[in-house]
């Protein structure tokens, strides 16, 4: 018997569980699953460089996972930022807010940011969606991992290293609430 998780957990939370926004949800077919990559795939395109190239900037992994979520992984760490968090939003609030957004930041076991419909989640904070030191401060310790070497160059080139912005924003509360 598959046992579930509901609500806006984070990650972590979700260790050994599947995901579904509400109990009153069905379960999610493969059908539904590839429809879903392949809009967010679209609706990344017009914005991102999506495939699993080194000048790529992301790519969607589109596996089947049992629940409504889509893995997004990041090829290149600059992109992460209060632009692609809103532009994720965008597509999950057309018509797909019983969907999330995992991003995995390979910085440990399990880290990632996770973009619900109304809220993004990182570790056991609920933050806000405009905390750019947040994001900027994962876009640097993930261009220091080696998977990450390759984008240094380009990074220098586009003048995109991740600076934290002037104005913080703090993470609100905790996810379990």
């Amino acid at each position: 018997m598959k046992k579930y998780i509901y609500g806006y957990p984070s990650l972590v939370a979700c260790e050994g569980l599947l995901w579904k926004l509400t109990g009153e949800e069905a379960d999610v077919t493969e059908d539904e699953n590839f429809d879903a990559t392949n809009s967010l795939w679209d609706h990344l395109e017009k914005k991102y460089r999506v495939g699993s190239g080194s000048w790529d900037d992301c790519f969607l992994r589109g596996t089947f996972l049992g629940e409504r979520s889509q893995v997004l992984e990041i090829v290149y760490p600059p992109i992460i930022n209060t632009a692609l968090l809103i532009y994720l939003h965008e597509w999950l609030t057309r018509d797909n807010n019983s969907w999330r957004i995992i991003i995995p930041t390979f910085l440990s076991h399990r880290d990632a940011l996770v973009i619900y419909a109304n809220r993004v989640i990182y570790g056991s904070l609920i933050c806000e969606e405009k905390n750019s030191d947040l994001l900027a401060s994962i876009a640097n310790r993930m261009l220091l991992l080696e998977l990450y070497q390759h984008t240094h160059a380009r990074a220098v080139e586009d003048d995109a290293l991740p600076r934290p912005a002037n104005k913080t924003s703090q993470p609100t509360g905790d996810s379990n609430k």
